[in-house]
């Protein structure tokens, strides 16, 4: 009977008839039954339009079942897709052939990935959207299919077309070109990789590609040509210029360059890298902003005397302390050192002994003094015997141990004379 009254056909006095005998048998909207009668009503096309709509509506507003039939239906006109897809009803939605291509769009980047996929698989998507998806900056967007398809792969295009038939020839080609494309170039980009240390111009090709990787592989080689090397210098991105400053060998001029970077990280590895650093590079950080790179060249053993001297005026005590510690600084700053500013190291050798002597006159902490002493012991020794008879009854036992152990030195190394 529901068949008879959704044929247009059907003589509209039975129809009428059947349509009465079985809403009598169908007393609640939300029957089955009831809207079955009014999808077949809805879409019979002998029905004359308002009705038609006056049913659509009823299945609309009063039954969920009916709702979903609705809108998997192929021949549910598209305004009435439209509600439906309103009303939240989107996967059913998504593979009907009948659904408008702006909602398809919409429902083809949905967040849920089921709704997305029936979307992609509804015959009637278009190429205009297929497009824009795979040129998606979201790759959870982009149709997983096209990543798999080789260019020269006839069979894979077959397979395109048939699961797309609405795709054009040649916008499928122009989907693939850009992917064939790519695949040419990675080939060609791997060829150089393998071979750039051979070819003098696929190292200027590197240089110029921002694969980041290489630029670093050529920053760190020692035969990367003088205009490649000037091009790094410049680059944007730190960890570049930080491996050049780490490369032994490089002209003055990119030295120098290298000394005036912004980041203090690629002047400190200049320093670290380059133990015999150009005393051009030295006059310039010697008055660097950062204490560290300051302390770094009063630490090193080839600093030039006119710098240590230089940087003994220094405004920081750590740079100073450097200053002492180095066994290259003169007797003369590093009396003028402790003179001036108490600074005084116990591991420099060249320590005049009467600072050593003072230090030890105006220390109080044990730890210090036993520190002290042990020094003296290595590196001091023409200690005077003044000082070290004044500790000889100090307090603390190790002190004392220590000075015994001095005085014991002296005496087991005096020279002795046999009498005539």
């Amino acid at each position: 009977m529901i068949t008879l009254i959704g044929n247009s056909n059907t003589p509209v006095v039975s129809r009428k008839r059947l349509t009465e005998e079985l809403q009598s048998i169908s007393n609640s909207p939300q029957n089955k039954l009831y809207w079955e009668i009014c999808l077949a009503l809805a879409f019979n096309s002998s029905v004359p339009e308002n009705e038609r709509e006056e049913y659509f509506q009823q299945v609309i507003d009063n039954n969920s079942e009916g709702c979903k039939n609705l809108a998997e239906n192929p021949k549910t006109p598209s305004h009435i897709l439209e509600k439906l897809y309103e009303m939240g009803i989107k996967d059913k939605i998504a593979r009907n052939p009948s659904t408008p291509s702006s909602i398809l769009r919409i429902l083809a980047q949905d967040r849920s990935f089921i709704t997305r996929h029936k979307a992609l698989q509804n015959p009637s998507i278009t190429s205009d959207i297929l497009v824009d998806l795979i040129n998606s900056e979201n790759p959870e967007y982009r149709p997983k299919i096209f990543a798999k398809v080789e260019y020269k792969s006839y069979d894979e295009w077959n397979e395109l077309w048939f699961k797309y038939p609405s795709i054009s020839s040649l916008d499928l080609y122009r989907i693939l070109l850009p992917k064939a494309v790519e695949e040419e170039n990675t080939k060609s980009h791997k060829f150089i990789v393998n071979n750039y240390s051979r070819i003098y111009q696929f190292k200027t090709y590197l240089a110029n590609s921002g694969d980041k990787k290489y630029v670093i592989s050529l920053a760190r080689s020692s035969d990367t040509p003088i205009h490649i090397l000037e091009k790094l210098i410049r680059d944007d991105d730190v960890d570049v210029r930080i491996a050049l400053a780490k490369s032994n060998n490089r002209p003055l001029q990119i030295l120098l360059a290298l000394s005036k970077d912004s980041d203090t990280r690629v002047r400190r590895e200049l320093l670290k890298y380059n133990q015999t650093t150009p005393v051009e590079i030295l006059e310039i950080l010697k008055s660097d902003e950062s204490e560290e790179i300051r302390s770094f060249i009063a630490n090193s053993h080839n600093t030039p005397l006119e710098i240590l001297n230089y940087l003994s005026q220094d405004s920081s005590s750590e740079v100073k302390q450097n200053i002492a510690d180095n066994p290259n600084t003169p007797v003369e700053t590093l009396e003028h050192l402790w003179r001036k500013d108490k600074i005084f190291s116990q591991r420099n050798h060249n320590t005049p002994s009467h600072v050593v002597a003072e230090k030890i006159a105006i220390t109080k902490d044990s730890k210090i003094l036993r520190k002290i002493l042990e020094g003296c012991l290595g590196s001091y020794p023409q200690i005077p015997a003044s000082s070290l008879e004044k500790l000889a009854s100090h307090q603390d036992d190790l002190v004392r141990s220590q000075v015994a152990a001095r005085w014991g030195l002296r005496i087991f190394s005096a020279p002795t004379y046999k009498s005539n």
